[in-house]
């Protein structure tokens, strides 16, 4: 961490070395300051995708799940660049649906996560339906009005792929201090 931290100050027009400080901080469980990263980093270059998707985790962790669904539907909508594809676009779906699920916006939250299972990433929607939220040929409202709630492997690296080879393994389920936050 402290070796992005020099870079970035040597280097204050890199979008790349604030969005990998960023990653860094909130490997670190260091949320805001990886917001704050991930907002100079957009600032640099508006039309970086995963700098909105690590942002969003942010948003996530420090409970501001408004904004979380905000960036993520930026980083699923790319104008410019290339599109999240694979693993990646999967990824984001999975989280969007996740953060649709704690804003008990079911419909969405069950098409996302059928859509991330279309990509070969199942695991969102086998949550949803063990906790009733998505069912086969029924609407996608829950049968119990209890609030949603994640397992803590929930946001690990998808079936068929190790952490270690995850992309982005360190930003996802390093924070223990509750169910729900990624």
């Amino acid at each position: 961490l402290a070796t992005l931290e020099r870079a970035a100050a040597r280097a204050p027009r890199s979008a790349t070395v604030r969005l990998l400080l960023a990653e860094a901080q909130l490997q670190r469980n260091l949320p805001q300051q990886s917001l704050e990263s991930c907002t100079e980093a957009l600032r640099l270059s508006p039309g970086l995708g995963r700098a909105r998707y690590i942002r969003a985790l942010a948003h996530w962790r420090l409970q501001q799940l408004a904004l979380a669904e905000d960036d993520l539907n930026a980083a699923l909508n790319v104008r410019s660049g290339p599109a999240p594809q694979g693993a990646e676009l999967a990824r984001r779906l999975r989280a969007r649906g996740a953060v649709r699920m704690l804003r008990r916006d079911y419909p969405g939250m069950s098409a996302d996560f059928a859509d991330a299972c279309g990509l070969g990433d199942c695991e969102g929607l086998a949550v949803a339906r063990a906790q009733n939220y998505c069912r086969t040929g029924a609407t996608a409202t829950p049968a119990r009005p209890a609030p949603a709630t994640l397992p803590p492997s929930f946001l690990a690296a998808p079936a068929g792929e190790s952490p270690a080879t995850s992309k982005d393994a360190g930003t996802r389920g390093t924070d223990t201090s509750e169910e729900s936050a990624p």
